[in-house]
């Protein structure tokens, strides 16, 4: 891959405490921790990072604070290499944080956010149209979506793609992201979401009432078991690579990233599938969705011993 596509995000960043244990805290309790660190986090982020440290150019567009954790959360940024030029400080501490629960043996994982992550939308007077309609693709995935909705808008009226994290299965009676799916060119749904968005019990069903709405792909996901895609020339299965998992935190958004790099550089759907199953796997023996995406090299590494 030549690394020459540019991706430009605009969604949720946070600041993750990933705390690795075997039992969550009880009130009258105290819960040993195995390992505790601090790593960048959210959906859109985790994908932007993913798509540069794949060797891709990104672009993130977001919301961060004025103290200390919000300068390390761009920063972590930064360091993953992605843009971070147009993202909007607010005149308040950082409002994403993120407590991440990983259990020690599977590396499953459950969260506790800070509820003001939600209410700080981006404006859609802060977006700069001609940096976003200059990428090749725009990333979203629901947060600030009257931004997402605007930003969406440009660049389908400059004949480019736009790629929708949809999330999970409640997020389909989301009005914003109701309001996205038709603008979206590739839509990614976790395990579920095309069930309870269309309303089909049977996962190819869903599959093909999600390409009637709007989007040219569809992408489910289903972590161990793999991912399903839909398009208007085929549907088929791509397996999930047995590892060890660590830490499976923004596993599906490292998917996200790799998928898209693949593919916006000329790799066919079930190509750009495996090497994101690929990326996603590695990722998952790390820790951290940011810190453990893998690099090009890894991913070919990996890959050539399959």
């Amino acid at each position: 891959m030549s690394g020459e596509a540019r991706l430009v995000g605009l969604g949720m960043s946070t600041i993750d405490v990933l705390a690795s244990t075997e039992a969550l805290p009880r009130w009258e309790g105290c819960a040993p921790l195995d390992h505790l660190c601090l790593d960048g986090g959210g959906m859109a982020a985790n994908t932007l990072a993913a798509f540069s440290k794949l060797g891709g150019r990104a672009d993130f567009i977001g919301v961060y604070g004025n103290d200390a954790l919000a300068d390390l959360k761009v920063g972590l940024l930064a360091k993953a290499g992605v843009d971070t030029s147009e993202m909007v400080r607010l005149a308040e501490d950082e409002p994403a944080v993120t407590l991440v629960f990983v259990h020690s043996t599977s590396g499953e994982r459950t969260f506790a956010s800070t509820g003001r992550m939600r209410n700080r939308p981006l404006a859609v007077e802060a977006l700069d149209r001609e940096a976003i309609i200059n990428a090749d693709g725009l990333y979203l995935d629901g947060f600030h979506p009257q931004a997402a909705i605007a930003a969406a808008e440009w660049m389908r009226e400059a004949g480019k793609p736009v790629f929708l994290d949809a999330g999970r299965p409640e997020n389909g009676d989301d009005l914003g992201m109701r309001s996205l799916i038709p603008l979206s060119s590739i839509l990614f749904g976790g395990a579920g979401f095309g069930a309870a968005y269309s309303g089909e019990k049977d996962l190819l069903d869903a599959g093909k009432f999600i390409l009637s709405q709007g989007p040219a792909v569809y992408v489910e996901t289903l972590g161990e078991k793999g991912s399903w895609t839909f398009s208007g020339e085929s549907v088929f299965q791509n397996p999930a690579f047995a590892v060890r998992a660590v830490d499976t935190t923004g596993a599906g958004d490292v998917f996200h990233g790799a998928f898209l790099l693949a593919w916006m550089e000329g790799k066919s759907l079930q190509e750009a599938g495996r090497f994101a199953s690929a990326a996603a796997a590695i990722k998952c023996t790390r820790r951290g969705a940011q810190a453990g995406c893998p690099t090009i090299e890894e991913v070919k590494a990996f890959l050539t011993e399959r």
